[in-house]
C-alpha cells in the first residue's frame, strides 16, 4: 500500500492563502513536491524532502518540501514548505511556506529556521488543538 493511500492533508488557513498568491509555475513545482512527500511519506529524501526537522518541538514528525525554481519573469524562488506527521501518520498537516531566498535577502543576519519552524510549532499546535489529533 502506498503512503498517499492511507493519509489525508489538511492545510492551515494562511497557508493556503499563501499557495493561491503564487505565481503560476512557482505553484506548480511546489504543490508536486507536496504531492511527493504526500507519496512517499516518511520514505521521502533530498532533494524534495527533508524529514526530522531538528529545530521542531515536533521533533522527528516535522518535514518539509524543497523547491527550487526559477519562474517565467525569470525569479528565482527558494521554496520551503513545513508540514507535520500527526495522528498516527494517517494525517500531514501543511503549516507554513515561504521564500527562503527572498527572506535572506531581506533578513541577512537571520536565519529562515531559526524563524519560521517555531512559527509552524504554534500553527501545528492549534490545528492539533482543534481538531483533537493526539
Amino acid at each position: 500500500m502506498r503512503y498517499s493511500e492511507v493519509v489525508r492533508r489538511v492545510e492551515y488557513p494562511q497557508f493556503t492563502d499563501w499557495m493561491q498568491r503564487l505565481p503560476r509555475d512557482v505553484f506548480i513545482a511546489v504543490e508536486a513536491d507536496i504531492r511527493y512527500l504526500l507519496e512517499f511519506g516518511r520514505s521521502a529524501v533530498l532533494p524534495s524532502a527533508r524529514l526530522r526537522i531538528q529545530q521542531s518541538e515536533h521533533f522527528p514528525d516535522m518535514a518539509e518540501t524543497r523547491t527550487d525554481i526559477v519562474d517565467d519573469s525569470g525569479r528565482r524562488w527558494v521554496v520551503r514548505t513545513l508540514a507535520v506527521f500527526a495522528a498516527g501518520d494517517s494525517l500531514l498537516a501543511f503549516c507554513v511556506a515561504g521564500d527562503k531566498s527572498a527572506w535572506a535577502d531581506a533578513h541577512p543576519t537571520d536565519d529562515w529556521y531559526d524563524i519560521w519552524v517555531p512559527v509552524a510549532d504554534r500553527v501545528f499546535t492549534v490545528m492539533k488543538q482543534k481538531e483533537g489529533w493526539k
